[in-house]
């Protein structure tokens, strides 16, 4: 099974589940106990959000896929993937915060 973690800059970061092992655009990852089961949960998560042009959508679909990549970071191992993956999540938090901040004044909502 096949799932993109992350659209970046138009390119689709795809991860795959092949014998148990982790590849990442095609490159072998060592991220422990990924079971397909899981990948199916996550892809059915990213399905269940309604398709919209709103710059909601992007968001909600942002933090799906953040969540997702901070469970993979808990179990990935080597500085190379670590680095991978807090790219991918850098990104899209950035994303997020910039639809929040589009959508409110956050720093007044902290007081």
């Amino acid at each position: 099974m096949e799932v993109c973690l992350a659209s970046i800059m138009d390119h689709d970061y795809l991860l795959e589940l092949r014998d148990g092992q982790v590849f990442i655009d095609g490159e072998l990852q060592p991220i422990k106990y990924v079971t397909n089961e899981e990948l199916e949960a996550f892809d059915q998560a990213i399905k269940a959000i309604p398709v919209s042009d709103d710059p909601g959508y992007h968001a909600l679909l942002c933090a799906k896929q953040t969540q997702f990549l901070v469970s993979l970071l808990g179990r990935a191992v080597g500085e190379e993937c670590v680095d991978m993956l807090t790219h991918l999540l850098d990104h899209l938090h950035s994303h997020i915060l910039h639809y929040l901040d589009d959508d409110c004044d956050c720093e007044n909502h902290h007081a």
